[in-house]
């Protein structure tokens, strides 16, 4: 989430802005605060309770078909 913060400042793109994609402990905050917070289908229950979305696994190029459709 701090590199967010500071390359959303950089950019001046405001978080609610950026799409966050997660499937650990580590993500949880990502998808808190940023505007869309996706956990991978293979991510942690925590995590995926608190996402607006989940998308398919790593396998199945679940990052890339969100973004597509």
């Amino acid at each position: 989430m701090n590199a967010i913060k500071i390359i959303s400042n950089y950019l001046n793109v405001d978080i609610s802005n950026i799409v966050a994609f997660g499937d650990d402990f580590n993500d949880i905050e990502m998808a808190k605060n940023c505007g869309i917070g996706i956990a991978m289908e293979n991510g942690i229950n925590e995590l995926k309770s608190i996402a607006k979305y989940i998308c398919k696994n790593n396998n199945e190029d679940g990052v890339g078909n969100w973004i597509k459709e």
